[in-house]
């Protein structure tokens, strides 16, 4: 079951390498700004979007220096035993007309 979380996204990047023990990594990183929950404004966290990192032009390609894109993504959380990440299945972006001016 997909979790929705309305984020705005300032930035997107690749990524892409396999580290020293083998083990491949291929995603791209969302970047957005949160509610910052014990203390003022908004904190910048980085989120793992599930696609491989060939796909950032196509996703995000409309993203602009110092602009903030209203979003609602979808995904899941999946935890290692020790900590749990959100992890976005999809993103809509809501200001459609943001990316025109």
């Amino acid at each position: 079951m997909l979790i929705s979380m309305n984020l705005s996204i300032i930035g997107a990047t690749a990524v892409d390498f396999t580290s020293d023990d083998g083990v491949s990594y291929d995603y791209i990183k969302i970047i957005a700004l949160v509610d910052n929950k014990r203390g003022v404004g908004s904190i910048c966290q980085a989120f793992k979007y599930d696609k491989p990192s060939q796909h950032l032009k196509d996703e995000f390609a409309f993203i602009k220096a110092n602009q903030v894109y209203q979003t609602q993504c979808q995904g899941v959380f999946e935890s290692n035993g020790k900590t749990a990440n959100f992890v976005i299945k999809q993103v809509q972006l809501l200001d459609k007309d943001k990316d025109d001016k």
